[in-house]
């Protein structure tokens, strides 16, 4: 049975964000810190770049003191999104504990976020509450790579 693939963001609030990973199997939800990344601008380059060219970019959270990293690859033409979660900011290459685990094709990894992060778009006072402003330029390319799917 292939898995289903959700995700959605809660409310910001005062910098701090709740983000929520949903398969049929499982639930991921950690609220992320708005600094020192900019983990939505870092999300919407991550998958703009796996669409184009299926290369991994790694995008961080940070929910003080715990770090996550979201890997975006592909093996054997499935798409896959790992979570991997580091009790501090010093994420050394393969000490990570994986937490969260996603495969399908890559329309089914991608095409989740999407919705979610145009929802966010659309929240009155979401970058106010957020303390950073969304990607508008890198949002609008996404948007434009996942219409041609």
């Amino acid at each position: 049975m292939p898995q289903n693939f959700c995700v959605r963001f809660g409310d910001a609030n005062h910098g701090w964000l709740p983000v929520k990973l949903i398969t049929n199997k499982e639930e991921f939800l950690f609220t992320a810190s708005y600094v020192p990344y900019d983990s939505l601008s870092e999300l919407v380059e991550a998958l703009s770049l796996f669409l184009r060219t299926g290369a991994s970019k790694l995008v961080r959270w940070n929910t003080e003191p715990i770090e996550y990293e979201f890997v975006l690859s592909e093996y054997a033409e499935q798409a896959r999104l790992e979570v991997f979660e580091y009790p501090g900011s010093q994420r050394i290459q393969g000490t990570g504990k994986a937490v969260f685990e996603f495969s399908g094709s890559r329309k089914s990894l991608i095409v989740p976020f999407w919705p979610a992060l145009r929802d966010l778009e659309t929240r009155v006072g979401f970058e106010q509450q957020w303390q950073r402003s969304l990607p508008k330029h890198k949002m609008q390319l996404l948007g434009q790579q996942i219409d041609k799917l």
